[in-house]
């Protein structure tokens, strides 16, 4: 895509990126300056030509140097990297009657064996016939352990995976999957964790992505430093699949588009049994226009999770993408067992 309309994409996004910073910064696990001392907009012009030709004219009378890089997503992104906190994987669960559910933290050195561990652990308590891997606010740039943690979930050995034209070195670990898989994303699923998502849905069948567009950040990035003591990252070599296709600027595209704000995403994301309307969590049914995804949830009732053999009440999923995942699966094993039974 031209670089000129990507940088014009992004500026329509903005607005709704400040509003959300602080989430933003807490899941980039970036540590961003206090007042950053950044050059004028023209100094940083005449910086990123000598490591992006092609990088855009500021618009004119354009001065403000922080907007103007914010609007270069992902081929330029401000502040350096962190690792975050919390491990690789935050959240394991099984919902309904055997839905593996993994949430991941960081994409990272550890997340295959991880992954492979809490499917083992999960399926010695239930019977497992499908996996949900949550990469929504999930970044990390390790490459090679997204291809291996794919190899996991699919038992296959991961390869023809490059960074550009360098071939990413297949590692595997034993594991007794695959199975139905589903990979939940959103615009804050970054880097590695879109490498990780576009190599899981490659490798497995049946497989889907749901959500919305990624950062399209799946590339690598080297530091830049610039005059004052800020850092920005200058993007580099895309991930590409064996098939040759690399993850556009736009991010990927999900198989089934399911829109929810980030402020409402952030609330289900901290419990998914809430209803939230309007970036609030509420207690009563909330007004509004039925979709088709509503019609479906009253008709067929909303996904839950419980304890059948303790009595454990069942608790509805509010969390819109999340309740589409478990349903999906859900489906297909009913399916499964109404062909088994038929037979």
């Amino acid at each position: 895509m031209d670089l000129s309309l990507q940088r014009g994409f992004n500026r329509r996004r903005l607005t709704q990126f400040l509003a959300a910073v602080g989430l933003v910064f807490l899941s980039l696990g970036v540590v961003p300056a206090d007042t950053p001392a950044w050059p004028t907009v023209s100094e940083l012009q005449t910086l990123l030509r000598s490591q992006l030709p092609s990088v855009p004219e500021a618009s004119p009378g354009e001065t403000n140097a922080g907007a103007y890089l914010k609007s270069l997503a992902p081929w330029v992104l401000v502040g350096e990297e962190r690792p975050s906190r919390g491990g690789v994987l935050s959240r394991t669960n099984v919902y309904g009657d055997g839905i593996a559910y993994l949430r991941v933290n960081e994409v990272q050195i550890g997340l295959s064996e991880a992954i492979a561990s809490a499917l083992a652990n999960l399926g010695g308590t239930s019977r497992i016939h499908g996996v949900i891997l949550d990469l929504r606010f999930t970044g990390g740039a390790d490459f090679r352990e997204a291809a291996a943690a794919a190899g996991v979930l699919t038992a296959r050995e991961p390869s023809g995976f490059r960074m550009g034209t360098t071939e990413i070195e297949g590692r595997s670990v034993p594991t007794s999957f695959p199975l139905p898989t589903i990979i939940l994303v959103n615009r804050q699923t970054r880097g590695a964790a879109e490498a990780l998502a576009a190599a899981t849905r490659h490798l497995i069948a049946p497989s889907l992505v749901i959500g919305t567009n990624t950062s399209g950040q799946a590339r690598s990035y080297r530091p830049v430093p610039v005059p004052g003591g800020a850092v920005i990252r200058v993007a580099g070599d895309p991930f590409t699949l064996p098939s040759g296709t690399s993850i556009p600027p736009t991010g990927l595209e999900p198989d089934l588009q399911v829109a929810v704000s980030e402020e409402d995403e952030a609330i289900y994301f901290t419990d998914e049994f809430r209803r939230v309307f309007q970036g609030k969590p509420v207690t009563a049914e909330p007004s509004f226009r039925l979709n088709e995804a509503e019609l479906v949830r009253r008709r067929r009732g909303p996904r839950s999770t419980g304890d059948r053999a303790s009595g454990t009440p069942a608790r509805v999923v509010h969390d819109p993408v999340l309740a589409r995942g478990v349903d999906l699966l859900e489906s297909l094993a009913a399916r499964g067992d109404d062909a088994g039974n038929s037979r």
